[in-house]
C-alpha cells in the first residue's frame, strides 16, 4: 500500500527523541505492540513493527471492526437507501416471531449504531447456528436508545442490513464506495458467523497503514488525501461525536465515560477506534495527529490508557508547527518486542528434567506431563483427553511454533482450520519455579500465561489466559501427584 506521503518527526514539529522516548514507555511497562505508526497532517513521520510482523500484515482488528461496519451505513444513508430512523425488523420478516417483543421491534438503525440495543448482552454465543435470528429471538430487558450498552450483536445486524440492500458482503460494499479510493488493493478479509454473514463487531483484518488511511477518513469528514468525499460529511461528523452517555460507573478515563458515537469512542482529546487487545486508532483533531496501533495486551487491563497517556506526554503535549515537507520517517522495527514475563531471571535448581508427572483428575482433562529443559529451550508434551500436546518454548526468549489444540475455529465461527500459530518463552522466576508466556499470533490473538512449579516431587500449575472465545481449557490451577 503506497497511499501515504512521508516526513520526518522534525519536519512534522515532533522531536525524534520523544518518539523513541514513547516507544521506551511503552516497553517498559511491558505493552505489547505489534505496530505503531504515527502521523501528522495526513504524513507518516514514525513508524514500527515487531518481528512478526509487517507493512504487509493483514491484522485482525476485532472490535475497530465495528467502525468499517459503521462506515457501509453511513454510505448507504448518502445514497439514499437507508434512514437512521428505519426499524431494523422490517429487513428481516424471515428471523422474526409473529409475537416480537415491542422493544425489539422499536429498535432503529440509530440504536445499533450508538450501542443503545433493547438487550442486556449480546444475543448469540459461539455455539449459535444463525446469530442474526438471536436478535430477534431473544427477550429484551430495557428500552432501545435508553442506554448505553457494549452489545455487539447490534453490529453483527447491521452487516446483515447492508448485505440484504446491496446483495453481497459489507465489506465488498464498503471497498467499492470507500476502501479503493484510500489505498486498499481488494475488499479486508472478515470473520464470518456460523450462518455466513460477516462478523462485522470483530472480523476484519487489515494491514496498519490500510487502518490508518481509513481513520484519516474520519478525522477529514469523510474526504481521502485527494479532497474526494466518501463517506457523507454529515454523517462522519455525526458520527465522531458523542450520541449517548456511556459512563456506567465510577471508572472515567480518557477513554471511559466520554461519550460514544456511531461505532466510535469519545475521549477527552478528539476520538478512537478501539479493538480488543489494543487495537487502536486514536485521533487528536486539534493538532492533527493520528496514532495507530496493533497489539495483544489481552489481561493488561491498565495497558490502554498508559498508550493514551504516553502519547499525549511524548507527541501530542510536545508538538509544534513544523514544516511537514517531505522526508524520512522515523523507523523503530527493532525496538518492538512480544512482552517476556515480568520476573528477574534466575538460575533454576530443576533435577526433574524428564521426568513424567500424573495429574490429578481435572476438568481440563489434562493427564500426564512431562517437561524437558535445556539452558536455551525446553518443551512441554502432555495429554489432553487422551491426546498427545506438544508445546515447545524458549528459555528467555521466544520460539515460534504451533499451539497444541486443532479445534479453534477459522474464518467461520465453528469451522475449525487447524492449529494457530503461537510464540513461546519460559523465564525461571524462581529456582524451582518457571513462568511461561504464550501468544498465538494468527487469525486470532490470544495469549496464556502458566506459573509452573516443581516443588516436594510434584507438579503444580496455575494458568491465565485472555482470548475470544479460546484458551478457555487454560484457565485454571492443575497439581500432580508425585513423580511416576
Amino acid at each position: 500500500m503506497d497511499y501515504f506521503e512521508y516526513t520526518s518527526p522534525e519536519n512534522a514539529g515532533i522531536d525524534s527523541g520523544e518518539v523513541t522516548g514513547f516507544i521506551n514507555d511503552i516497553e517498559n511497562m511491558g505493552i505489547c505492540f505489534h505496530s505503531f505508526i504515527l502521523l501528522r497532517h495526513g504524513k507518516i513521520f514514525a513508524e514500527g513493527y515487531e518481528k512478526h510482523f509487517s507493512k504487509d500484515y493483514k491484522h485482525r482488528l476485532y472490535s475497530i471492526s465495528k467502525t468499517y461496519t459503521s462506515a457501509a451505513i453511513g454510505c448507504l444513508i448518502g445514497e439514499g437507501k437507508l434512514s437512521l430512523d428505519d426499524k431494523v425488523y422490517k429487513f428481516f420478516p424471515d428471523k422474526c416471531p409473529d409475537n416480537l417483543h415491542p422493544y425489539v421491534k422499536d429498535t432503529t438503525i440509530r440504536h445499533l449504531l450508538m450501542m443503545a440495543t433493547p438487550f442486556d448482552e449480546t444475543t448469540y454465543s459461539p455455539e449459535d447456528s444463525d446469530w442474526v435470528y438471536t436478535f430477534f429471538n431473544t427477550k429484551p430487558s430495557h428500552r432501545p436508545g435508553s442506554v448505553f450498552n457494549y452489545d455487539t450483536s447490534g453490529t453483527l445486524v447491521l452487516c446483515a442490513v447492508v448485505e440484504r440492500i446491496t446483495g453481497m458482503d459489507f465489506t465488498k460494499y464498503l471497498y467499492e464506495k470507500v476502501l479503493k479510493y484510500i489505498g486498499y488493493d481488494e475488499a479486508p478479509e472478515c470473520v464470518r458467523e456460523p450462518a455466513g454473514v460477516q462478523w462485522g463487531g470483530s472480523g476484519v483484518f487489515a494491514t496498519s497503514r490500510e487502518l490508518a488511511a481509513f481513520a484519516l477518513l474520519f478525522m477529514n469528514s469523510g474526504r481521502n488525501k485527494d479532497g474526494i468525499q466518501l463517506i457523507p460529511e454529515n454523517y462522519v461528523n455525526e458520527a465522531i461525536k458523542p450520541q449517548i452517555c456511556n459512563l456506567e460507573n465510577n471508572e472515567c478515563s480518557p477513554f471511559r465515560g466520554q461519550g460514544y458515537g456511531y461505532k466510535i469512542w469519545s475521549t477527552s482529546r478528539g476520538f478512537a477506534f478501539l479493538g480488543m487487545g489494543n487495537q487502536l486508532a486514536i485521533c487528536f483533531p486539534k493538532e492533527d495527529i493520528l496514532l495507530v496501533c496493533t497489539s495483544d495486551d489481552q489481561g493488561n487491563g491498565y495497558a490502554r490508557e498508559y498508550i493514551f497517556d504516553f502519547v499525549q506526554k511524548h507527541i501530542v503535549d510536545t508538538c509544534r508547527e513544523g514544516k511537514c515537507e517531505s522526508g524520512a520517517p522515523l523507523l523503530l522495527d527493532g525496538m518492538l518486542h512480544l512482552a517476556m514475563p515480568v520476573c528477574t531471571p534466575v538460575t533454576p535448581d530443576f533435577k526433574a528434567n524428564g521426568f513424567t508427572y500424573k495429574m490429578l483428575e481435572n476438568k481440563y482433562g489434562f493427564d500426564n506431563i512431562t517437561f524437558d529443559i535445556s539452558e536455551t529451550e525446553g518443551t512441554m508434551t502432555y495429554y489432553r483427553f487422551g491426546k498427545k500436546k506438544v508445546l515447545n518454548f524458549g528459555i528467555n526468549c521466544f520460539k515460534d511454533g504451533y499451539f497444541p489444540e486443532d479445534d479453534y475455529s477459522g474464518m467461520t465461527i465453528n469451522t475449525p482450520e487447524g492449529q494457530y500459530k503461537c510464540a513461546a518463552a519460559g523465564v525461571w522466576a524462581e529456582k524451582d519455579k518457571l513462568i511461561l508466556r504464550i501468544y498465538v499470533i494468527d487469525k486470532y490473538f490470544g495469549n496464556t500465561t502458566m506459573n509452573v512449579s516443581f516443588k516436594d516431587g510434584g507438579l503444580d500449575f496455575k494458568m491465565r489466559s485472555t482470548a475470544e472465545w479460546f484458551l478457555k481449557e487454560y484457565r485454571g490451577y492443575l497439581s500432580s501427584e508425585n513423580t511416576l
